[in-house]
């Protein structure tokens, strides 16, 4: 049996009005907002809580946790699929996700988080980051139908006990509601406390912002881990989320420029190097991590969490007609595309585990490195732009 703490309704009348107003200065300062930002607000603010009465933890004697971007869910069997088929997925006991619609006519206005919850047997925390006012984009805003809870965000399933379910809103460093998917919100970190046999572990997951800058991704690192100082926190904490850790700096044009000509320009192997990894000095949120007695690249694998397509990088499309054929051959260096790694695990007052360190007594199951799952399709779709990544812990006294 489940229980939900709020029942999500139709946000559709909501969404008109929100929709029809042009620029955010323009709704701020509209009587509709006066009259309707408690709503908007409690949207926005109250995370779905469901305890699942089912769920009972796989491993005992370590933690075994995964993170996944599942790009809204637009694959929802597949991602199933392997959460159920890959071992170490099977068995983790916490998942972090990133980007799930609630209500969006692009994944059947379903409610991705519960139903992952249902299908898999966890409690479940979600929480939205924004209010929707399109389909999505591309082929998306042709589906028939229309959007009715209109919500997307992030959100932890754990085996484990929840409680003390809070939101972080982070600084807005790039405003969607000017934007063509057009959407009003903020991105947020979800924070629970996860009782592991008897011991209190602090479990955090944030989608930091993609349409800007390695300052920007610092600065909401920053805010995360200043509530968790503000709140007292001592004990082990573990944050998993995609950190969007490109490396390169976007939202103007001169900024792309810059981004388009150092990739042109510098050697491969550099590149290559620097988007593996952004925490040797590209991103400065990494910086921020270790100040605060993170372990960082100890929880992860080397791996690659994204292939990026050339033709999808908005700096390439801004590049002059001029000298293509110059760029194409610097860009076949990297076989027009680029492998980067965006999603991390990382923890505090808590140690990664390696391979058969630990055999858990009542499954048998044991201890692995950490591990990163690319290229997994399903049915002849990919089941996510992301690969899950999934690493074992043991808490540090």
């Amino acid at each position: 049996m489940a229980s939900t703490v709020r029942v999500l309704r139709d946000n559709q009348p909501l969404v008109r009005q929100l929709a029809q107003f042009a620029t955010l200065r323009e709704l701020h300062s509209s009587s509709f907002f006066a009259g309707h930002k408690h709503q908007i607000d409690s949207v926005l603010n109250t995370p779905d809580i469901t305890i699942n009465q089912e769920a009972k933890p796989r491993i005992s004697d370590f933690l075994r946790v995964a993170h996944w971007n599942i790009e809204r869910g637009n694959n929802f069997d597949g991602v199933v699929h392997y959460l159920q088929t890959i071992p170490m997925l099977e068995t983790a006991d916490i998942l972090f996700l990133n980007e799930l619609d609630v209500g969006m006519i692009r994944t059947g206005n379903r409610h991705i988080a519960n139903d992952l919850g249902e299908a898999l047997g966890f409690h479940v925390v979600y929480a939205p980051e924004y209010i929707e006012m399109t389909k999505g984009v591309g082929e998306e805003l042709k589906l028939s139908g229309e959007n009715t809870t209109a919500l997307h965000g992030n959100a932890i399933l754990s085996r484990y006990p929840i409680s003390n379910v809070r939101i972080i809103p982070l600084p807005t460093c790039f405003e969607p509601f000017e934007f063509h998917e057009k959407r009003y919100g903020r991105r947020i970190a979800i924070v629970v406390d996860v009782d592991f046999n008897g011991s209190n572990v602090t479990a955090v997951t944030a989608h930091l912002e993609v349409r800007n800058t390695p300052a920007c991704r610092a600065c909401q690192t920053e805010e995360i881990v200043s509530q968790l100082d503000h709140q007292g926190i001592r004990g082990p904490v573990i944050i998993g989320g995609d950190f969007n850790s490109n490396s390169f700096a976007r939202g103007t044009n001169s900024r792309t420029l810059r981004g388009a000509w150092w990739l042109l320009t510098s050697k491969p192997s550099k590149v290559k190097h620097r988007l593996l990894y952004p925490e040797e000095g590209a991103e400065p949120l990494f910086d921020i991590l270790r100040k605060h007695n993170f372990l960082i690249r100890e929880f992860n694998s080397p791996d690659h969490t994204a292939r990026i397509p050339l033709k999808m990088i908005e700096e390439m499309g801004k590049m002059p007609e001029k000298g293509q054929d110059w760029i194409h051959k610097r860009l076949a260096a990297y076989n027009h595309e680029l492998l980067m790694r965006l999603d991390w695990i990382c923890g505090r007052s808590a140690r990664p585990l390696g391979d058969g360190e630990v055999i858990d007594q009542r499954s048998g199951i044991a201890s692995a490195g950490p591990q990163t799952f690319r290229g997994l399709y399903y049915k002849d779709r990919r089941a996510s732009d992301h690969a899950p990544i999934v690493t074992d812990i043991a808490l540090v006294d």
